[in-house]
């Protein structure tokens, strides 16, 4: 995840928060959504996961390694 001086999210991770966000709201409706956006939207969200962990808090350990 990109944090730039301030503490905020990038541009890129705003837009990508924005797309992941409205993709949801689509798929929710029944409308369709391309494959190949929601592969790199479901993509993008486990980057950010892995680097954040689940509750958004920076991941501690080695990915995969299980914490106490």
């Amino acid at each position: 995840m990109e944090i730039n001086r301030e503490g905020s999210l990038s541009v890129r991770e705003q837009l990508m928060e924005e797309s992941v966000a409205m993709a949801k709201y689509a798929l929710g409706s029944g409308l369709g959504v391309p494959g190949d956006i929601v592969e790199t939207l479901e993509a993008f969200s486990q980057q950010k996961i892995a680097a954040t962990g689940p509750e958004g808090e920076p991941a501690k350990g080695k990915p995969g390694e299980d914490q106490p």
